[in-house]
Formats: structure tokens, sequence, C-alpha cells
């Protein structure tokens, strides 16, 4: 299992990493799943481009070609190439800490304040830095490497709908789009067959039923 949820940080950080600044990618929700549901799953915050061509509008959805699932999935295995530990930064409750981490990820912050609940000033959890990302673990430890990650693959985009707060306005015309996406992994331990790690990829593309389909920081299309 801790091998499982640091691909799952790696995933995190792979797609706050990966884009443009003007897409302002952010990290809403780092799911908990298991490896028996096949796939491990983030949900992210993303700012549409703003569309240049006549009559076309502006939120008009991207979702990733292969060979652009591929280009994520090299960069991600370049972050774990890198041999960065994971580094564990605290083990009790510490709001400066927390304030800190997330200081310039503020919707990261608020969903992170939601799950410990509006009482909670102080939540019980681990933070883990890999070079410069820092994410909230609260399902137990991490890997002590990046090294141990052999295999790694972004495997699907799904367009959730628009983030709650942030749908298109006159002053904001591209709003944000909720994707959801999956992964998979295999560890440096385990050299597979490259077909073998092809059926594990089309297997993590399915719909992943130990997460939700529906968040509620998610308004429909």
């Amino acid at each position: 299992m801790a091998f499982w949820r640091s691909a799952s940080f790696l995933l995190a950080a792979t797609l706050e990493t990966a884009f443009r600044f003007e897409h302002a990618v952010h990290l809403l929700c780092n799911w908990h799943t298991v490896p028996e549901q096949g796939s491990v799953v983030c949900d992210i915050a993303f700012t549409p481009s703003v569309s240049k061509r006549p009559h076309q509008k502006s939120h008009t959805l991207w979702i990733p070609s292969r060979r652009e699932l591929d280009a994520l999935s090299a960069h991600g295995q370049r972050l774990a190439s890198l041999m960065a530990d994971f580094v564990p930064l605290q083990d009790a409750g510490n709001d400066q800490l927390f304030d800190a981490c997330f200081a310039d990820r503020s919707l990261r912050f608020d969903r992170l304040r939601s799950e410990f609940g509006a009482d909670d000033h102080t939540p019980v959890t681990t933070f883990y830095r890999m070079g410069s990302f820092v994410e909230a673990c609260r399902n137990g430890p991490l890997v002590s490497s990046t090294r141990m990650v052999g295999r790694f693959a972004v495997t699907r985009f799904v367009a959730l709908g628009w983030l709650r707060g942030h749908l298109p306005s006159d002053d904001f015309p591209t709003g944000i789009v909720v994707y959801r996406v999956h992964g998979t992994a295999l560890p440096s331990a385990f050299p597979t067959h490259f077909t073998t790690f092809d059926r594990l990829v089309r297997w993590s593309r399915e719909p992943n039923e130990g997460v939700p389909q529906q968040p509620d920081y998610v308004v429909p299309f």
C-alpha cells in the first residue's frame, strides 16, 4: 500500500508541474484507492485556454490525445528518475506548517480544510515533500524514494464539470474545469514485459468504483 500511495503522490506532482502557467492546474483531491481497484486517481482544477477562433466558445473542453497522455507519463517518469526522496515533514497537527505548505495553492487548501472539518484547526496528518512539491498524506506512509517506481503512466482524463463557485461568467469566461485523472505504476523491483504493463494501463482506464463519481465541488456541465 505504501507504494500505491506513493504512485498517487507522483501522479499529483506530475499534474501540478506538467502544464503551462496559464492553465493554473491545482490538485483538488488525491483519492485513497487500493491496487485492486486498478488505478490511482486525482481530481484537478484546470483553467481552459481562451479560444482565439471566431464563433468558438471560449470554454471548449480539452481532452488529451494519446500522444499527450504519453507526454504526461514521460514527465512523471522523469520526475521519478530524479531519484528524489519522499520526505516526511510533519506527523502531527501544525497550523503554521499547513498554512505554509498551501499558501499558494488556495483551492487545495480549502479542500483539505473541508476534509479535516471546520472545527479541526490543527489537522493531524503527515506532509510529504518530493523535490519542491508538497502534499498531505492522511492514509499512511509513503516509500522512501521515487527510485522505487519502475513504470508509471497517466492513463485517463475525464472532464467532470465546472468547479463549484468558478463557472464561466462575463468576468471569467473560461471558468475552471474539474478533471479526473487516472494513472498506474509498478515497482522497480518487479520488472515486467511491456505487454503486461499495457494490460495494467488498459485496466486503469476503467472507472474506479472506489471513488465518488460526482464530488461535492463539481457542478455538472
